[in-house]
């Protein structure tokens, strides 16, 4: 069982979408996978359709559950969920707010969800935990009980900054905390043919070269679509373009989880 951590520092760049639709592309292809949700904006969850879109905090368990379940120790196994789509799914929603503050001052909280993965049966071949944008106790959670890192990046000049900054962490991460923390690699997603663009994906070839997978997932209407359908676009339009590029990602992801071919994050966040 493989552990992804989804990140960046930096909204809107595709993390929910890139965590739900290539678990749906790996689903399709045999695999079994969880989706553990760890934003409060919940958007992994209302995209597999475990979460009512806009649900307000009081009819949102998910969040609180998962707060409680992570500063408790307790199981998580409770909490999962099967979907239509065939991924399944840990929810959270706007109670996990709280989880930070709850926690403070704990020993070793930055172990905690590594702590509760342990108690999840090995029944999934990937567990992709799809971080919130900034990156407090959530996201370094994530990076400490990850087996791999998986960075998409929006190729715009704003995205330099938090992929090196997400980056460095992830470094500090793995030299004090998870030496096992590896780069799964850094994808370009909602791409589009304009200038900036183009020349922003130049840039991280350059920079991060083979770290970056070949595979690019261009922006497309039917992945927004898939989200309010909640499905992954794989499963909601399948000869989509949405759908032929996060199957490229994924045979091109599998290609690197079969090589065991993942960077060593120490030194790569030059640039």
């Amino acid at each position: 069982m493989k552990v992804v951590a989804v990140a960046n520092h930096k909204g809107g760049v595709g993390k929910s979408g890139v965590s739900v639709c290539l678990a749906g592309a790996l689903v399709e292809g045999g695999h079994r996978v969880l989706v553990v949700d760890l934003d409060q904006q919940a958007t992994a969850s209302e995209w597999l359709g475990v979460r009512a879109p806009n649900a307000l905090p009081n009819d949102d368990p998910h969040g609180v559950k998962l707060a409680e379940a992570l500063a408790d120790a307790g199981s998580l196994v409770p909490l999962v969920l099967g979907t239509a789509s065939r991924v399944d799914c840990l929810p959270c929603g706007s109670g996990f707010a709280a989880f930070e503050r709850s926690v403070a001052g704990t020993l070793a909280a930055e172990r905690l969800l590594a702590r509760s993965l342990g108690t999840l049966p090995r029944d999934w071949d990937f567990v992709f935990l799809d971080c919130p944008p900034s990156l407090g106790l959530v996201t370094v959670n994530a990076l400490v009980a990850a087996d791999l890192l998986l960075v998409p990046v929006e190729p715009k000049s704003a995205s330099r900054t938090p992929i090196l900054t997400v980056l460095r962490l992830a470094r500090e991460v793995q030299g004090l905390l998870n030496s096992r923390l590896g780069l799964a690699g850094i994808v370009a997603s909602r791409f589009q043919p304009r200038v900036q663009h183009r020349q922003v994906e130049a840039w991280l070839r350059a920079t991060f070269r083979d770290q970056v997978f070949d595979s690019v997932v261009r922006e497309n209407t039917h992945i927004s679509e898939s989200h309010a359908f909640q499905r992954p676009v794989t499963a909601y339009l399948p000869h989509s373009n949405g759908a032929i590029d996060f199957r490229a990602l994924c045979e091109e992801f599998l290609a690197r989880v079969g090589a065991g071919s993942f960077s060593s994050l120490q030194g790569v966040t030059h640039g």
